[in-house]
């Protein structure tokens, strides 16, 4: 079977020495998470979802103007909510497989979702607030799952800290010596994430090379513009009938996403007819795209795909 993703392969070593929840290593992969983007400061997190929800729960009290692309993962519209601030759907399929902007405020800026891209500079170049990556397990800096918060902003970064870390602050050694300054949250990032999604960094050159390669192959075939490193998406008459007969010839296919303005437990969300992505959500459909895919692999799938569209 020709997988959709490819799971990383990591080999960790945890001595009797290293602390399991805070080692050195989450402060080393910040600093050098925070480099390779072009940020000053980058704060780990447990996840993504809570990257969303931390940002958006620091900057509720602005004027914030909260859009979500209605195709997207539910645990994003999840975080939102959770969150307290107001926001709406918006029709923008076109966003799948790239970074987009999650929020926006007149005086500090944009909040950019960037969980699936990742490149050199790219929190620099985007010019926002805050930058939020994912290490989810099929990411391009796959980890046991993790997320990053990336800012220039020292004021967010310094609360961050304290946040993750069910407010804490100081540095005592006792964690029952720290002041506790606000109800934050356990939200840190852990030695294991860090040394996973770390080691993932390292190889990312090289991988995102191999995955450029495979996007020639696919586009030339395919006539597209892929727009990020994650996922490769194309068209099809019906995805769902699509995605079976590709699995009976040996390959894995996704459907990214459906629409969550159409689940009953969002429609309170003010979206309306979203015409794009209703036609997109059924049409839609991911290939494998990834570095662990050969050449005969890529010739495979597009001989797959021409024979099941």
């Amino acid at each position: 079977m020709i997988n959709l993703f490819q799971m990383p392969t990591v080999k960790v070593e945890i001595g009797p020495d290293t602390h399991l929840l805070h080692g050195k290593v989450v402060e080393d992969f910040e600093e050098e998470f925070a480099k390779y983007v072009g940020a000053t400061y980058a704060c780990g997190v447990s996840s993504c979802t809570m990257a969303i929800y931390l940002t958006l729960t620091y900057l509720k009290h602005m004027d914030l103007k909260v859009n979500l692309p209605t195709m997207l993962p539910p645990v994003v519209a999840n975080a939102v909510i959770h969150s307290g601030v107001k926001w709406q759907f918006i029709d923008n399929p076109g966003w799948m497989g790239n970074a987009y902007t999650l929020a926006e405020n007149p005086i500090l800026g944009r909040i950019v979702d960037s969980a699936q891209y990742v490149s050199k500079d790219c929190a620099k170049f985007n010019g926002a607030f805050a930058t939020l990556f994912s290490f989810y397990p099929t990411k391009p800096i796959a980890g046991i799952d993790g997320g990053m918060i990336a800012t220039d902003n020292v004021e967010f970064y310094r609360w961050l800290r304290k946040a993750v870390m069910n407010g804490t602050s100081g540095a005592a050694a006792n964690s029952w010596d720290r002041p506790v300054e606000f109800p934050g949250w356990k939200a840190y990032l852990s030695t294991a994430q860090a040394m996973v999604a770390r080691s993932l960094l390292y190889t990312w050159p090289e991988r995102r090379a191999r995955i450029g390669e495979i996007e020639t192959l696919y586009s030339k075939v395919f006539h597209r513009i892929n727009r990020g490193y994650h996922l490769y998406i194309i068209d099809v008459d019906e995805n769902i009938g699509f995605c079976e007969r590709m699995s009976v010839r040996g390959v894995g296919c996704g459907i990214h996403y459906y629409c969550l303005h159409k689940m009953a437990c969002y429609a309170g969300y003010g979206a309306g007819k979203l015409s794009n992505s209703e036609n997109a959500c059924g049409r839609v459909v991911s290939l494998p795209f990834h570095a662990g895919l050969s050449d005969e692999n890529v010739d495979y799938i597009i001989k797959a795909v021409r024979e099941c569209r």
